[in-house]
């Protein structure tokens, strides 16, 4: 069985940042992988009960790092989303090397585009907030009053952004919930009929 988590890090300063996350484990006698997107080294070290992952997060970026445990199972393998991939790459590829197998390269294509949908909803999801901020202190400078020039700039910039803030919410993000699910759902199909000679990978 495996198991996937997603822990999404934003570095607001001007400078990189190392970041430690203490990642608990969950399954018996569970193996972790840490992928970074975008890519980025990930060091692991076993502690008790889970692993310690550290990354470097340049200024002013986001990362997302996916942390897959997996825990020895027998019967029925069932892979879905991110996980599942994962879980193949950690399994079949251990040592670094990808598989030349043309399913599973899809399936890894598959995940690529996934997770840079995700990112853009994200990414989007942020900028409506950053604007909002932006729109509350603007209306608090007008209370507060200024010169008429400077009033005039913000009262235009409100209206921007308000136009900004309908379109993002009106076109752009339910278009990218839209390519969210169809990239879930082509990995899903993509997973789904993977066949696997084991003796193909060695």
């Amino acid at each position: 069985s495996h198991q996937t988590t997603i822990y999404r890090i934003r570095n607001n300063a001007s400078e990189a940042h190392s970041l430690e996350i203490e990642h608990p484990g969950k399954l018996p006698q569970g193996t972790f992988v840490g992928i970074a997107y975008p890519e980025a080294p990930v060091e692991m070290r076993a502690i008790v009960k889970g692993v310690r992952l550290a990354i470097e997060i340049e200024p002013k970026a986001s990362v997302e790092m996916h942390v897959t445990e997996t825990s020895p199972a027998e019967g029925q393998l069932i892979l879905h989303g991110d996980g599942g991939v994962n879980w193949l790459r950690q399994t079949l590829s251990p040592g670094g090397k990808p598989v030349d197998h043309p399913g599973l390269r899809e399936c890894m294509e598959r995940q690529v585009a996934l997770v840079r949908t995700k990112k853009a909803m994200s990414d989007c999801e942020q900028q409506v907030t950053d604007i909002l901020d932006e729109q509350k202190r603007l209306m608090d400078l007008l209370q507060a009053g200024g010169h008429e020039g400077a009033s005039s700039e913000w009262r235009s910039t409100l209206a921007e952004n308000e136009k900004t803030v309908k379109s993002l919410k009106k076109e752009t993000i339910p278009a990218l919930r839209e390519a969210i699910n169809a990239a879930e759902e082509a990995l899903q199909a993509a997973l789904s009929s993977l066949i696997l000679n084991l003796d193909e990978t060695a």
